[in-house]
């Protein structure tokens, strides 16, 4: 399991973790990572041994909350890729940083992204 899946999991627990400490028991996850998906849908215990203890306390959290969770292609959520490609800065934001503000933007109009490959 590469570091992409390990950061998208860790990713996904730390937002139940986050949402169920501020009371927010409906939760909608969506995620590129299709295996991350199967996990939270089948509520399976395969995850790399050094996340298991966090993974079964996320377990008891949704047990405990209203969660939808989805498969979204990459290209399907440009908030969430942008914010991916500055994780790895490390930094937490309160509010909305500046450099996702026009994709958010976008987003709420519904305007459509595609990405193109040279095939």
């Amino acid at each position: 399991m590469g570091f992409a899946f390990e950061a998208e999991l860790v990713g996904v627990m730390m937002a139940v973790d986050i949402a169920f400490s501020k009371g927010w028991h409906s939760l909608w996850i969506e995620s590129d990572s299709i295996y991350v998906v199967s996990l939270l849908r089948s509520r399976s215990m395969i995850v790399p041994w050094n996340h298991r203890n966090r993974w079964l306390y996320t377990l008891h959290l949704i047990r405990q909350m209203n969660i939808v969770v989805t498969h979204i292609f990459r290209e399907g959520n440009h908030v969430a890729d942008a914010l991916a490609n500055a994780a790895g800065d490390l930094k937490w934001w309160n509010s909305m940083p500046d450099f996702i503000s026009s994709a958010v933007y976008r987003d709420i109009a519904g305007v459509s992204f595609f990405r193109f490959i040279h095939c």
